[in-house]
């Protein structure tokens, strides 16, 4: 077939071929960016872009400018090829302001490695949503995930703790927060109606809630 010969001939026939092909999935990419299918075109994204950073890029631009860059998030590629920090930066953000982006922006947090962005621009963008009829427990959770990604343990437990996150117990041995729990697991226990003790030879926490030990 044409697309056989065109692989197996000589260099200059290929660098056409894939050329042209690049050129037919932009056009394609356009067309249902002109219908509107959005979501279409961003599934179509990893097929027709492939390790293509520039064109990827572009794409993630494109979209942002639509206001549609949420749809394409879930399609990017964190590897092979991997797109430059500032890119997934402005994915992560695209997700922050609408709450029914929210499960997909913890699921990139928790996903994507750790080494492809900062977190810190990320956080900027959710801080002022806490103050707002946006803001979510999932999104309090990303923010908490992007505070453990930056180092800053403190913030990440007083988040988790919020949440009644079971493990957040766990979480205050392997950080060594014994030192921040006091005023938290005070609040804690006003929260569930709980009533805490601690284990002053440990420093571990613990919160009785109904009678059951947690």
């Amino acid at each position: 077939g044409v697309t056989v010969s065109a692989l197996q001939g000589p260099p200059e026939q290929i660098v056409a071929y894939k050329s042209s092909y690049k050129q037919v999935g932009s056009r394609y990419l356009d067309h249902l960016i002109v219908e509107r299918k959005y979501a279409e075109a961003a599934a179509l994204c990893p097929k027709l872009l492939r390790g293509l950073v520039a064109a990827w890029e572009r794409w993630v631009f494109h979209f942002a400018q639509l206001r549609q860059l949420p749809i394409l998030v879930p399609h990017l590629p964190t590897e092979n090829p991997r797109l430059t920090d500032t890119i997934y930066e402005l994915a992560l953000v695209a997700l922050v302001t609408s709450p029914a982006y929210h499960k997909d922006l913890l699921l990139a947090v928790k996903s994507w490695p750790r080494t492809i962005y900062s977190a810190l621009p990320v956080i900027s963008a959710i801080e002022p949503q806490l103050k707002t009829s946006s803001v979510t427990d999932t999104l309090k959770e990303a923010l908490a995930e992007l505070y453990v990604i930056d180092g800053q343990y403190e913030s990440a437990f007083s988040l988790f703790a919020d949440l009644l996150k079971p493990d957040v117990f766990d979480f205050i041995e392997n950080h060594n927060l014994h030192d921040a729990i006091n005023e938290k697991a005070m609040s804690m226990a006003l929260q569930v109606g709980a009533t805490t003790s601690f284990v002053s030879t440990t420093g571990a926490l613990y919160l009785s809630v109904g009678g059951m030990l947690l």
